[in-house]
């Protein structure tokens, strides 16, 4: 993924990424919650065709919080 964030993503980014940072000295970890839901709680129409659960933008904005991350729990 080659492309940029809009500016309301680099701004969040940069506000996560600076509350980091300033957490380092904490004797406890910094979490993040980032998720998608469908009404239903089904992950696919069939078994063979997955259904996107976000946009483009979402996913490149996740995908950069997730390079800011020490560990990624995924289920």
């Amino acid at each position: 993924m080659n492309r940029r964030m809009n500016s309301q993503q680099e701004a969040l980014f940069g506000i996560i990424n600076k509350a980091i940072v300033n957490h380092n000295d904490a004797e406890k970890p910094y979490v993040m919650l980032s998720y998608a839901q469908t009404l239903n709680g089904s992950i696919a129409i069939t078994n063979t065709h997955p259904l996107a659960l976000s946009c483009s933008d979402s996913l490149l904005f996740t995908h950069r919080l997730r390079s800011l991350s020490d560990a990624i729990l995924v289920g």
